[in-house]
Formats: structure tokens, C-alpha cells, sequence
């Protein structure tokens, strides 16, 4: 299916809308979280605040160390 054709209603953006806040628990409460609706394409979104703590505990572990090797490469090669 193209995404252009992707259509979700109103209930389950809301719906989605909770899942997500439950998972990433944004700054704002539940009841703060306002699903916008972009005028030009129809897209629903919502604007809101996560703690760097909590995304990084959800990035896998494989690509932290990942990124961590790479840090700690750039780190050397500045040094030297």
C-alpha cells in the first residue's frame, strides 16, 4: 500500500495517539497532548517534550554501542 494512501481516523490517530504517550512518556500529561491536523496535506500530528533519558532507553542496545565506539574514535583522533 503507497503511504499516500494511508488514510487513519480521528479515533485511531487518539488511539495511537495514547499508545505512544504510554511508551514515551512526554512531559506534557495525557490530557495536554492535542492531535493536530496540518492544513495542506490533511497529516495529524502531535507537538510534544521527551527526556533524552527515555529515548535512549529505547534505542537497541547494539546501536548504542555502536555510536558509542564511533564517539569514542573521534574523541582519539581529535587528541592525537
Amino acid at each position: 500500500m503507497a503511504l499516500s494512501n494511508f488514510k487513519v481516523s480521528e479515533g485511531q490517530c487518539k488511539d495511537m495517539l495514547r499508545e505512544f504517550a504510554g511508551e514515551f512518556q512526554p512531559l506534557e500529561s495525557q490530557e495536554q497532548l492535542i492531535l493536530l491536523k496540518d492544513a495542506k496535506t490533511g497529516a495529524q500530528y502531535c507537538e510534544c517534550h521527551l527526556k533524552a533519558s527515555k529515548i535512549v532507553s529505547l534505542v537497541p542496545l547494539m546501536y548504542r554501542s555502536i555510536m558509542r565506539d564511533s564517539q569514542n574514535t573521534e574523541r582519539t583522533v581529535k587528541s592525537s
